[in-house]
């Protein structure tokens, strides 16, 4: 069992049964440099898997950030904070709107990191539009970034 991680509800291990939780441990590879958890099964043409459960499909990183953390909000999906479709890793996964996981996904070459620096500059007096020049995005992105509105962290 994953340490680390918070452990949903025994209810949850029962819906999935005993058998089947014990199983899905099978379903991914960790990758000891990224921490990734890397599905070994099957991938859609979009990059991601997706497996069966109760007769339904389901994208198999939904299913492991569902069983270890929590339900994804309604109205809300997971972004891959790893930038890797195949992670199953709940640690790396983020419930967020589709506009952010849409804003996140067009500027995937930012990082935690360069998004402080960024606001960092703006709060040593940067303009927007040096910073959307200097890190190759949009001015209103930038905006944004500065005001919370994307990139904001848990």
């Amino acid at each position: 069992m994953p340490t680390g991680i918070y452990i949903r509800t025994e209810k949850y291990r029962k819906e999935v049964g005993e058998k089947q939780w014990k199983k899905d441990d099978e379903l991914y590879k960790v990758d000891t440099k990224s921490g990734c958890w890397n599905f070994t099964g099957s991938l859609l043409k979009s990059g991601y898997g997706q497996i069966q459960r109760n007769k339904k499909s389901i994208y198999i990183h939904r299913y492991f950030y569902e069983k270890y953390k929590k339900v994804v909000p309604q109205g809300y999906e997971l972004d891959h904070l790893c930038k890797n479709k195949k992670c199953v890793n709940p640690l790396h996964l983020e419930a967020v709107t589709h506009y952010e996981n849409c804003l996140r996904g067009s500027a995937t070459k930012l990082t935690e990191e360069i998004v402080q620096n960024m606001r960092n500059l703006y709060k040593s007096g940067w303009k927007k539009i040096v910073l959307a020049r200097l890190f190759k995005i949009s001015r209103a992105h930038v905006g944004r970034i500065i005001e919370g509105k994307s990139w904001s962290f848990s």
